[in-house]
């Protein structure tokens, strides 16, 4: 099991406090990405750049580069990051978000944002994987049990089990799954939910947990149940979790 800090979270947009959450990585994360310097990240399906900008906060070297297929969107990307296109630590692409025009090794980590890429549109998911392997994660977040989009503004008609399995079916290998009404609540990780879509998706799919991380009690729960990862983060900037503690506690990555 491995704790991951909160950047990676699969960050969508709606409020300072929603986006203070990854993940990619989105958002988001997988085992070899973790352990890399992760200097080339790709969000598909940028939309305004909001989840870019993100990245590049936690990034203290590297490139993002975003594509989306919408004209206004990419032009506002590059607006929203205007001063990380100058310096050069950042490209907004206009493009196909079914046939991504990169060679599969061009980078160390690639994001989707759910609401373009799993539900509306799972063939983008299908192919990134088929190109990008195992550097895929996919965020699911959930309110009662449903998937919603939109930065978390709307739920649609998936329930959060049958999107894991769909994503498992596909090759998905890391799913960063988001309790919405646990998250920055310090209320303890929704132990019911997590063992369900732990359950629901087979052994080659690692589950990582986030929302509502309290204590150290969390992060036990989370390895007892054999969960991949566990994302932390007001936690930590609360003080009611120590990180050393909570690395002692989930282990090494094996």
């Amino acid at each position: 099991m491995s704790l991951q800090n909160k950047w990676m979270s699969g960050i969508k947009s709606g409020g300072e406090e929603i986006m203070d959450r990854w993940f990619s990585p989105f958002t988001q994360n997988v085992r070899k990405v973790w352990n890399s310097r992760m200097d080339r990240i790709l969000d598909v399906g940028c939309g305004e750049g909001t989840h870019v900008g993100h990245l590049l906060s936690r990034m203290r070297r590297g490139v993002v580069t975003g594509i989306d297929d919408n004209p206004s969107c990419v032009l506002k990307a590059i607006e929203n990051n205007k001063k990380a296109v100058v310096d050069g630590r950042c490209r907004i692409i206009m493009g196909s978000l079914e046939k991504l025009p990169f060679a599969s090794d061009s980078f160390d980590l690639v994001t989707l944002a759910s609401e373009k890429a799993d539900i509306r549109n799972p063939q983008i998911v299908k192919d990134a994987v088929k190109e990008y392997g195992e550097r895929i994660a996919v965020g699911i977040d959930a309110k009662n049990g449903m998937v919603a989009v939109e930065g978390w503004l709307d739920s649609s008609s998936v329930d959060y089990l049958s999107l894991a399995k769909e994503m498992d079916a596909v090759g998905v290998q890391y799913i960063i799954y988001t309790d919405i009404s646990r998250d920055g609540t310090l209320s303890g990780v929704n132990t019911e939910q997590l063992q369900q879509i732990h359950q629901a998706v087979g052994a080659g799919c690692n589950i990582i947990a986030s929302g509502g991380v309290h204590t150290i009690a969390d992060i036990q729960a989370c390895k007892q149940m054999g969960l991949y990862g566990t994302i932390c983060g007001k936690s930590l900037y609360q003080g009611t979790l120590q990180l050393e503690d909570a690395i002692a506690c989930a282990g090494a990555q094996v």
